[in-house]
């Protein structure tokens, strides 16, 4: 079979078959959560054993079908030979759109084996700071599709107590106890001031967006440093400092460090 036919018919079908079972494997491995919303997970599973299964099937009627094309090709063989001689003549510009297209195609296959091969044994990381930085909007509502909080407030998370404040109910939020975990962020009008931030998906982790609460800490750099993971334990009340722009803030009682939760998204 000639490179051309290769990679027209079966490079697709390889990098269908190599991406479902990356799929399935990082679900296997507890790893799909960190991509997609786990309420989809049952589906991404699903689409991807019925990609393997169709690339499965597809490659047996490839297979049964260039069978078919080769016992074919041998009854013609002889006719070729026959021919006039001019074969050489053949002008070369088919052969060249042949090799780009496989130089292409094979370009492709390649990048996105790679990607495949990285995404699978490589360590997951989750979105860093800086892309907290970048998907932050002050000015936005509550996280879009988030749910009303409901139940013991003890158990809100930073997603929970930060809907109610873009909401304007800094009344209902003053006074409340909280114990919360998140990454730190700085506080770009208040060096006394650092973001309790968390990533809140709605699909994937191409959609996550960061949400926060502001904690007013003094000092708050000489134990944490931007990026870490932390435990702050306090009450809500009216932001004592007047270069912040939050009007509500956690007064922590207790801060500590600790390590990165096993799921760092909340939904």
């Amino acid at each position: 079979m000639s490179a051309d036919r290769f990679a027209s018919r079966w490079v697709g079908l390889v990098l269908v078959a190599l991406t479902a079972v990356a799929t399935l494997w990082l679900a296997v491995t507890g790893r799909l959560d960190l991509y997609v919303h786990p309420r989809y997970t049952v589906f991404v599973v699903v689409m991807a054993l019925l990609a393997l299964a169709a690339a499965i099937g597809a490659a047996v009627v490839l297979s049964f079908r260039e069978g078919a094309d080769a016992h074919a090709g041998h009854g013609h063989a002889g006719e070729h030979e026959r021919g006039d001689g001019h074969a050489g003549d053949v002008d070369g510009a088919p052969r060249r759109r042949a090799g780009t297209r496989i130089a292409v195609v094979t370009g492709s296959a390649a990048l996105v084996a790679v990607s495949i091969v990285v995404l699978v044994f490589a360590p997951p990381r989750t979105l860093s700071v800086s892309a907290a930085a970048a998907r932050t909007d002050s000015t936005v509502g509550a996280v879009q599709g988030a749910s009303e909080p409901s139940g013991d407030p003890s158990a809100y998370t930073v997603k929970d107590w930060s809907n109610l404040l873009r909401q304007g109910r800094d009344d209902e939020v003053i006074g409340q106890r909280a114990q919360l975990i998140g990454f730190v962020q700085a506080d770009p009008d208040d060096p006394d001031s650092f973001a309790l931030s968390r990533f809140v998906i709605t699909c994937c982790a191409v959609d996550a967006r960061p949400t926060s609460v502001t904690v007013y800490s003094p000092g708050w750099s000489s134990t944490l440093g931007v990026g870490d993971w932390a435990s702050v334990g306090g009450t809500f009340a009216a932001n004592p400092s007047v270069l912040s722009m939050s009007s509500v803030a956690l007064l922590p009682s207790s801060v500590a460090p600790v390590g990165q939760p096993s799921n760092p998204y909340l939904q």
